[in-house]
């Protein structure tokens, strides 16, 4: 379990990178101070398990999880053959 001083640091941190980010700060603190986030990031947690994800950035394409979607070339053709295959439908 975090202490106290470990999750101000943690917060500092998110704080951080949301300014670097661009985030505005009173909108980020209001997110991270609503009761409703801990239920969404709850959801967002059960939905990753369902749908199998393991890390982001994840991409899909027609309900398809991509395992080479790092590499330009292979995302291409993915991406070609999914047009293809919708066309003939």
């Amino acid at each position: 379990m975090k202490t106290s001083s470990k999750i101000k640091e943690s917060s500092q941190e998110s704080f951080d990178l949301a300014d670097k980010r661009g985030i505005d700060k009173e909108w980020f603190s209001q997110c991270l101070d609503s009761k409703e986030t801990p239920q969404k990031i709850k959801d967002d947690i059960e939905l990753a398990h369902h749908i199998y994800l393991t890390g982001t950035p994840s991409l899909f394409i027609n309900k398809k999880k991509l395992s080479h979607w790092r590499y330009p070339e292979i995302l291409r053709e993915i991406v070609k053959e999914e047009i293809k295959r919708s066309n003939k439908d």
